[in-house]
């Protein structure tokens, strides 16, 4: 009934496929997304400036969840998803992690993001290594926007032009 998702090289901590249980037993959760940590063994490597990136990031998450809104996206390193909203095929060229959160979404459920469950992966890559890593991710994630048009009759979308009607 669950399926769940890590990185090859990522450490998970004691009770993080707990917490992420716990978490995708509430109402209307379709996804939990876990907690990604970066660290880095080697100097000038990408993962020693990614503190702030990351505290914002996971800020935004907490308040998304708090205010029992859908994240957009699962975090590949750690996550756990009912089996029924695995897609039954991907575009080429789509993320996988973005697709599972669009199913999720517009089957009326959501993602949620659970602190607790951490993963923790070495990121020793270097600056200009991560920067065309970023860029490729950030060109799939659009594209799979592009192939997933009903994301945006989902209710978060609704959610979002109640609080910000466009004009």
């Amino acid at each position: 009934e669950l399926l769940l998702f890590s990185d090859a090289d990522a450490l998970l901590n004691d009770k993080a496929v707990l917490y992420l249980v716990k978490k995708i037993q509430k109402t209307r959760v379709g996804a939990v997304s876990g907690h990604e940590i970066h660290t880095y063994q080697k100097k000038h490597s990408a993962g020693q400036g990614q503190s702030l990136f990351y505290k914002l990031e996971t800020l935004i998450k907490e308040c998304l969840d708090t205010l029992e809104c859908s994240l957009t996206y699962v975090q590949g390193g750690v996550f756990l998803m009912k089996k029924k909203h695995y897609p039954s095929t991907l575009a080429p060229g789509t993320t996988q992690d973005g697709t599972i959160a669009f199913q999720c979404v517009t089957n009326g459920e959501r993602v949620a993001f659970e602190k607790n469950a951490v993963s923790t992966e070495v990121y020793d890559i270097s600056i200009i290594e991560d920067m065309i890593r970023r860029q490729r991710t950030i060109t799939r994630a659009f594209y799979t926007i592009l192939k997933n048009p009903q994301i945006f009759k989902s209710p978060i979308f609704r959610y979002l032009h109640q609080v910000y009607p466009v004009e």
